[in-house]
């Protein structure tokens, strides 16, 4: 009977142990359940932030190759106001030159 009291208590113990065991992992489970919640909102900022500047670094693409593209036009019409210019010379020559011929 000595030997089952032992035993009893023995077992008693460690249920208690037990218990206390399963109420500290239950704890230790929603601190955890909070942390992976607010892991997951983090997340889910980080993200929606990510796609914004995602989408701004496109745009300032697309911007920059539109800037390119307007350089290059502008540099076309540079040259064709400078050929321009050229034939304007010319032509004034050549109508002053008609002129002093036509004095003459």
């Amino acid at each position: 009977l000595a030997a089952l009291s032992v035993r009893h208590v023995g077992l008693h113990t460690r249920l208690k142990m037990t218990r206390r065991e399963a109420r500290d992992l239950t704890v230790q489970n929603t601190e955890l359940q909070t942390s992976a919640a607010e892991v997951l909102r983090d997340l889910g900022s980080a993200t929606r932030r990510i796609g914004k500047l995602e989408r701004r670094i496109a745009e300032q693409a697309a911007t920059a190759k539109h800037l390119d593209s307007l350089q290059s036009r502008h540099a076309e019409l540079l040259q064709e106001v400078a050929r321009g210019a050229e034939v304007l010379r010319s032509t004034e020559a050549a109508l002053e030159w008609a002129r002093g011929r036509a004095e003459k």
